[in-house]
């Protein structure tokens, strides 16, 4: 089973939720058909162990476990989110500046070639329905870069993003080492990578490296 982080998987009861620690004590979002999570990064070696975080319904309810993986029933990842065939969303009434923006964010992405999606409050309403954009929110977007994007490309591809959306945008982008901000690819030499085995500073230069 293939899974990267910002994948939202589905399972059926808190039972196949492994935790360190205790339960938190806020209500964990989901609905009576499935609970869901999000694929989250980590050094575990057990592969049977499928790392992921559970939304509460405010910003800072978060908590991490791990899932075995046959308790998962559905795979839902960024990139099936750009179709809006795919939405769950049932909002009618307001359409938020995120999903405005998202929408904009297609029609630049079109001409790219890059595989990228939706992911936070955004990817989470539109592949569960559960709602938990907030007129607040920021769009948060993965970009998958698994062969090297010059730092003229992030910035131009960057510029076209900011001038046309709604909201503020946080981009990541997802190399063979890790996950970085593409906003800080395009103008620091030393960025922060997200890796499995934690965040490191790291050269911009050498997130590529690994390639033959």
């Amino acid at each position: 089973m293939e899974l990267r982080p910002h994948d939202i998987v589905s399972f059926k009861t808190m039972d196949d939720f492994l935790m360190a620690r205790s339960f938190p004590e806020w209500e964990i979002l989901g609905h009576k058909e499935a609970i869901y999570g999000v694929i989250r990064r980590d050094s575990r070696s057990d592969k049977n162990l499928i790392p992921i975080g559970l939304r509460g319904v405010e910003r800072g309810q978060r908590c991490g476990g791990w899932i075995r993986d046959e308790a998962i029933k559905e795979i839902i990842t960024p990139e099936s989110l750009v179709s809006t065939l795919n939405w769950k969303t049932r909002r009618t009434e307001f359409i938020p500046k995120v999903i405005t923006s998202l929408i904009n964010a297609t029609s630049i992405f079109q001409d790219t070639g890059l595989r990228w999606g939706p992911t936070g409050s955004t990817g989470f309403e539109l592949a569960t329905g559960i709602k938990s954009i907030k007129d607040t929110s920021d769009l948060d977007l993965v970009v998958y870069a698994g062969e090297k994007m010059s730092v003229e490309a992030a910035r131009d591809l960057l510029t076209l993003l900011e001038k046309t959306s709604a909201c503020r945008l946080d981009i990541q982008l997802e190399t063979p080492r890790g996950g970085i901000s593409m906003k800080e690819y395009a103008i620091s030499r030393n960025v922060l990578l997200k890796s499995d085995a934690g965040p490191f500073l790291v050269d911009r230069t050498t997130l590529w490296n690994n390639l033959k």
